[in-house]
């Protein structure tokens, strides 16, 4: 038995299969992709949806889809990449390594968007003056760098005006840097998505961003920031994969609580879509559709018949679908033998656990009463609740 299941082995091009896409997701990413290619404009997409949706999975299962249908897909993990500072420079290298993949014979564009890359991170490098006079001018900073200046005053107001000045007559020059990535990444991007066939129209590049709110606030944000500056050129469109009331509070945990995070983050993108959340087939819940994979892949002893109406009573993510399963089999593996009581007990538990943590220190300290029962479990749960009466209360 296994507490979690394996996680789901998607190729690159495999798109959606009937063994994979349980949720029946191939008919709303076919309409995604006819969205996509309606727009010849760039283009930044949101799909929202709550953590522990399946929506990671959904996009891997799209992006192979989409490569199928001909375009060039990349897709980047932001959550993996945050250990990284630099926005910019990890997604220009993803484009980089596709065109490498891709287009092993045009050099000479890659070569051309290198040095374009190259020109702007050189650009936006000369920020740091910037901040060091920003400093300079308050009183926080005030003595820090008086003392960096001690003894060599005259010299250091000097450099630090010829300094603003050649920064004053540079932003030409950074203007023109910036212009010209922008022209190397729409050719880039044009090459990458050739048709191989006359007649056929090109594809554009489609770029998905996927756990932009599982990243660090700063990179997600520097994200954001690096598409709509540099990235939103024709022939690229992007699609960022989050959950917008998550991402709303990172923006209130850089920027402050006054501000509205929801009203910020529209500025980003032109387009919202929903991830589908309640594709239940026939008298099959999504919750049962999952349960049935996730007892399957976990050859788990966990009781299927208390685990489901539980996950459908509760409305449980995926996610926490998850660790319902694996806070109630870690139980059931501590037990030689289980009785149908005990069962019950395990799984009303390990929910208990998850959604209300008190409520299970109470359970396991004997504080538990019936009226945390009644509760924490609707009506319909009454023989889980019995059970868990009989084994924790004794008012």
């Amino acid at each position: 038995m296994r507490l979690f299941p394996p996680e789901p082995v998607i190729a690159p091009d495999e798109g959606f299969t009937l063994e994979k896409d349980i949720f029946g997701y191939a008919k709303f990413g076919e309409q995604l992709e006819k969205f996509y290619a309606s727009f010849d404009d760039p283009l930044v997409g949101v799909l929202d949806a709550p953590w522990g949706s399946g929506k990671s999975t959904f996009i891997k299962m799209w992006c192979g889809h989409m490569r199928n249908e001909g375009y060039p897909v990349i897709e980047f993990d932001a959550f993996k990449n945050d250990y990284t500072d630099d926005a910019f420079m990890a997604l220009a290298g993803e484009v980089l390594l596709l065109a490498e993949e891709l287009n092993g014979d045009a050099e000479e564009v890659r070569k051309e968007f290198v040095e374009k890359a190259t020109n702007v991170i050189v650009a936006a490098g000369k920020g740091g003056l910037k901040a060091l006079a920003r400093k300079a001018f308050t009183e926080e900073g005030a003595d820090e760098i008086g003392e960096a200046l001690a003894g060599a005053a005259d010299g250091a107001i000097d450099s630090l005006e010829a300094a603003v000045k050649e920064k004053l007559l540079s932003r030409k020059q950074e203007k023109a840097a910036f212009d010209s990535f922008a022209e190397a990444l729409s050719t880039l991007s044009e090459q990458l998505g050739k048709p191989e066939g006359e007649g056929e129209e090109g594809k554009p590049l489609i770029f998905v961003i996927d756990e932009l709110d599982r990243c660090k606030p700063t990179f997600a944000l520097a994200l954001l920031e690096k598409i709509k500056h540099f990235f939103s050129v024709p022939n690229v469109q992007f699609l960022l994969v989050t959950n917008l009331e998550q991402l709303g509070e990172v923006v209130k945990c850089e920027y402050g609580e006054g501000i509205n995070g929801t009203a910020y983050l529209q500025k980003f993108y032109d387009m919202y879509f929903s991830l589908p959340v309640a594709l239940n087939h026939g008298l099959t819940s999504v919750q049962e559709s999952f349960a049935g994979y996730l007892l399957r892949t976990c050859e788990s002893h966990v009781n299927g018949d208390w685990f489901v109406p539980l996950a459908e009573n509760k409305n449980l993510s995926f996610r926490e679908m998850l660790k319902v399963h694996a806070y109630a089999a870690a139980m059931v593996a501590g037990r030689n033998s289980i009785t149908f009581g005990y069962e019950v007990v395990f799984i009303g538990l390990a929910c208990m656990r998850l959604r209300e943590p008190d409520l299970f220190a109470k359970a396991i300290d004997g504080a538990l009463s019936s009226d945390d029962l009644e509760s924490f479990f609707i009506p319909t749960d009454d023989c889980m609740r019995f059970y868990l009466q009989a084994f924790f209360v004794w008012d």
